[in-house]
């Protein structure tokens, strides 16, 4: 099944031609004598490096130390089956057969390349077996050059026990790297980072509609950054990483093998070599921590000389939200500060958008779109572009379906599985983060696609209109209610977007001062009196409300935040208060209130879209009572505590029909973002969909007869999962 999932959505593998490997010495770039080294790093920012410094300081243990075995011999137990091997033709599963003395050898192996002294002991000709890798030579999406080359994203696949080497430092460093580069870079160890910096431009641009969002790209950042600001950074906080460096990268170059080249002699092929003089090569396990870590100083920097600028960083996706008038000053910034690390920003692959329309300034003419822009891999801006992105993921959709389906007509299973598992999930993400009004297309336009494929899979095209309605609902239940989860989207969307919007109010990760003010705002908006209810284009007040706390103009973007990368050693992130109460009539409502339901925001206003994906889960929580449940495992049954959402999802057992795990429908469902803020634990997709299932379920129920309800509570609970 892995296998097929990267088959059906992997990128095409590039030909091998000639202007293709002219290509590729383009994007693997040579060194030259002006890169960064420590000396001018350490000039540039002494600011940051010496934070830095202090976050190693009040670092646990951080003395070289040796790799714990334990934790090699739990990287080595985990390791993925069927992986790439690297220039030597190595993969896991011979290792896994070693015999005793096998593996107590390898373990030592592996910890020589975390220790100082372990990487002295390591010879020359052993650093550059190590260091070696295979070019996978991948088709970016976009088409063409005018020369028909097309875009290229260069891959090595290294060694496999040099990535073991990389994940085992990776464990060690992952909770403190996490910190060290929060809330700047999202990238290392945040789960879910990519909704919850979709959210947070939300929330940021709903409280200041004027301001503009500005997309920095650094012209292929991971080969042409700076190796010594990445060694410069961790020296102090994270010195094994250091180590890992200096037998990976210093010294001779590390090479990536190529495709074979005829001599024209009859001789046997040689084999093209590039060399990695500067950057990190992709597909390295520590690439991304060694990308975050050396353009951390230059982050840092431009959060700190713009002190309103919110930085929103996820690999080397980087965005910044800032007063319209300063946007041009922050790109020359990160233009200046991005060359001290061997970044160079592509000021023609940068855009910068307001959701408050207006003239372009006239110092980023190039750079400004009126109606569009893609943040993270989510469409903002005008209604058609919106609406023409929707047509794209909907046509990609079906293009992906029709490759499960073509698979053999008489493998009905074999189809199934690769719907669920790659087909299905291609959505998520979008749906999770659009406007309910976009999602609701897009998920229309999957639930078409996906159910007229299942009734050819079923040769169910020719039968009662009412056969293939019950057919179709009952394969959009989840597995452990006897469906195949396929179809369904439509139901589940409004529940994905609460649920997403839960787990960013606030991150357990970045405590930002957009996302604690909409989460104080939330629980109060539903208490609104009609007669005060806030019209579309209310004006926003400018003081803070009495609960304190600065008002949206006076946030100081992310160099203010509580989770600062300087200050997250000395101080954690300051909780969220407590939800509000239910605001009565004549007490003070947040100041942001209106602020986040005038027009603001990626997609217009705030509390509006929050407002109707609540209505749009109530509705679909809605069922008919029509007919006799009999003993019904979608029975509602009187929960065990006082507090419905305190018992959700538990084990449901009925008179007749044991079915354990099942989900149920709620005794007072939570309708209102008060209700939903008020768990103590936050709510998940499963369990805000349940709900809806569980209605769907009970129609479907009713005129079943007794023998056919047998079959399907068998078909029910935790191992039909």
């Amino acid at each position: 099944m892995r296998g097929c999932v990267q088959i059906l959505t992997g990128q095409p593998v590039a030909a091998v031609t000639d202007a293709v490997r002219d290509q590729t010495s383009t994007v693997i770039p040579a060194a030259t004598p002006d890169l960064a080294t420590a000396e001018l790093l350490a000039a540039a920012f002494p600011d940051q490096l010496a934070s830095a410094k202090e976050f190693g300081d009040a670092r646990a243990g951080t003395a070289p130390r040796q790799l714990a075995a334990e934790t090699v011999g739990t990287v080595i137990r985990s390791a993925a089956r069927g992986k790439a091997s690297g220039p030597s033709g190595l993969r896991m599963e011979p290792i896994w057969v070693l015999s005793s003395a096998g593996p107590d050898a390898l373990v030592r192996d592996v910890q020589l390349l975390a220790p100082g002294d372990g990487v002295d002991k390591v010879l020359s000709v052993a650093r550059r077996a190590l260091g070696a890798a295979t070019l996978l030579l991948l088709v970016k999406p976009g088409g063409a050059d005018a020369a028909g080359v097309p875009g290229l994203r260069p891959i090595g696949m290294p060694e496999t026990i040099r990535k073991l080497g990389g994940r085992a430092l990776m464990r060690e460093v992952l909770p403190d790297a996490r910190r060290c580069s929060l809330p700047l870079q999202r990238a290392i160890g945040v789960s879910g980072a990519c909704e919850d910096l979709v959210h947070e431009a939300d929330a940021r641009l709903a409280a200041e509609p004027t301001w503009g969002a500005l997309q920095l790209d650094f012209k292929d950042a991971f080969h042409r950054i700076s190796i010594q600001a990445a060694m410069s950074v961790a020296q102090a906080p994270f010195p094994e990483l250091v180590f890992y460096l200096r037998c990976i990268y210093l010294g001779e170059p590390p090479p990536v093998y190529g495709w074979g080249v005829e001599d024209g002699h009859g001789g046997l092929p040689a084999r093209l070599v590039w060399r990695v003089e500067r950057g990190t090569q992709k597909g390295d396990v520590l690439g991304s921590l060694m990308h975050a870590l050396a353009l951390h100083p230059a982050l840092q920097a431009i959060a700190a000389s713009h002190e309103r600028c919110t930085v929103l960083g996820l690999h080397d996706d980087r965005y910044v939200i800032v007063p319209v008038d300063e946007l041009a000053a922050v790109m020359h910034s990160a233009s200046e500060l991005g060359a001290e690390v061997d970044a160079e920003l592509a000021p023609a692959k940068c855009a910068a958008w307001s959701p408050t329309p207006r003239a372009p300034p006239s110092d980023l003419a190039s750079q400004w779109r009126t109606d569009r822009l893609t943040f993270f891999g989510i469409q903002v801006g005008g209604d058609a572009f919106v609406t023409a992105e929707v047509d794209k993921m909907a046509a990609a959709h079906e293009k992906m379906v029709r490759a499960v389906v073509s698979l053999p007509p008489d493998a009905v299973q074999a189809q199934l599985l690769p719907l669920r598992m790659c087909a299905s999930p291609l959505n998520t993400y979008t749906l999770r983060c659009l406007p309910p009004a976009a999602a609701k297309v897009l998920a229309a336009r999957v639930d078409a696609t996906v159910r007229r494929k299942l009734l050819g899979l079923f040769r169910a095209e020719n039968d009662r209109r009412e056969t293939r309605k019950t057919l179709l609902s009952r394969a959009a239940l989840p597995v452990r209610m006897g469906g195949l989860k396929l179809g369904g989207r439509s139901v589940i969307v409004p529940a994905a977007h609460n649920a997403s919007r839960l787990a960013a109010l606030p991150s357990a990760d970045v405590s930002a001062p957009a996302l604690q003010e909409l989460a104080r705002a939330l629980p109060a908006a539903p208490a609104v009196p009609a007669a005060r209810a806030l019209a579309g284009g209310a004006a926003r007040p400018a003081t803070a409300d009495a609960g304190g706390g600065p008002s949206p103009a006076e946030w100081r973007g992310t160099s203010g935040w509580p989770g600062s990368a300087a200050t997250a050693v000395a101080a954690a992130p300051s909780p969220l208060a407590p939800p509000l109460a239910a605001a009565p009539l004549g007490t003070e409502l947040p100041a942001s209130l209106a602020a986040f339901a005038a027009e603001g925001g990626l997609w217009g206003p705030l509390l509006p879209r929050l407002q109707a994906c609540l209505d749009a889960r109530a509705a679909n929580a809605t069922f008919s009572t029509e007919g006799s449940f009999g003993a019904s495992p979608f029975e509602s049954v009187d929960p065990p505590s006082t507090d419905p959402l305190l018992s959700l999802p538990p084990p449901l057992y009925t008179a007749n029909v044991p079915a354990a795990g099942l989900p149920r429908a709620l005794a007072g469902d939570p309708c209102t973002w008060r209700d939903l803020m008020a768990a103590l634990t936050r709510l998940t997709q499963p369990q805000l969909a349940a709900a809806a299932h569980v209605a769907a379920a009970r129609v479907l129920w009713a005129p079943l007869s007794m023998s056919a309800r047998a079959r399907w509570a068998a078909c029910c609970g935790h191992a039909s999962g």
